[in-house]
Order: structure tokens, then sequence, then C-alpha cells
């Protein structure tokens, strides 16, 4: 399948990363659980988002205002990081990753979020996707020590 992107450099290339957790799971339980679209429903932040919908190497829901984001699993296979890209229809371009690296009894997880908007929306965007990937770091370490 051929994704179609938006040439870059029509906006402000930014990148927001969270701070580093641990989780206590070995690095193969982590990378099969990020892997899988359908557990994002898990760590997403109930109060912060509706309308999830799933599939196999896809997932998308919306931010609370409406806004939709839409996410590809990306078919590079790399143990030690998983990226999602932006869907076709998205207003910019945008990737989400997890770098994975391992430690003595788990996994160290950091996630990076990086897109390409104009300057406004740039601005406007990066205190709630900053909020987010720190929901969603913390509630992976709460899902995955359950499970571990």
């Amino acid at each position: 399948m051929e994704r179609v992107t938006r040439p870059l450099g029509t906006g402000i290339m930014t990148t927001l990363s969270s701070e580093t957790y641990r989780v206590s799971s070995s690095v193969d339980t982590v990378y099969a659980y990020l892997t899988n679209p359908s557990h994002f429903e898990a760590i997403l932040p109930p109060q912060k988002f509706s309308d999830f919908m799933a599939s196999s190497h896809h997932f998308q829901f919306s931010i609370s205002g409406g806004i939709g984001v839409s996410l590809y699993l990306s078919l590079e296979k790399n143990s030690n990081r998983i990226t999602y890209h932006h869907g076709e229809s998205s207003s910019f371009p945008y990737t989400l990753s997890i770098d994975l690296s391992p430690f003595e009894d788990g996994v160290n997880t950091t996630f990076h979020f990086e897109y390409d908007a104009p300057p406004f929306v740039a601005m406007m965007v990066k205190g709630p996707l900053t909020a987010l990937m720190k929901d969603m770091a913390e509630q992976l370490v709460l899902n995955l020590n359950k499970v571990g």
C-alpha cells in the first residue's frame, strides 16, 4: 500500500518527547503490546478521547474538541523503536514513535511525537500532545506492570 504524504517544510518541524518510563516487562512483551493498535485504547486517557477504532495495522480516535488522529503502524520492523505514521486525511504530517531500551528488570520507554504543522497550529497542539504522551506512557506502565 502506497502512502501519499504532503510535502514537508510547510510548517515548523517539532519533536516532543515524554520522560522515560520503566516498564517491568520484557522487550518482547512491550513490543507485542505496542504493535497491536487495539491496545492503544487502554493507554489513552479516557477523559480526553472518544471514537476509538482499530484494525491490525491502524488506529484512530478523536481528541476532546473533535480533532481526529489517525495512525498507521510502520512496516519497518525494529525491536528498539515502534513507529506509527499519520493517515492520508491528516491536515499535517506527524509520527508517533516509542523507543524501547532494555534494562536488567524491564524496559525503558520514551514516547516521541514529531509533526510538521503551520506555526499557529504547532503552538496550539504542543501542550495537549505533551500531556497526551505523558498520560499514555503512565498508562502503559500501569497496564503492563499488572500483566508482567
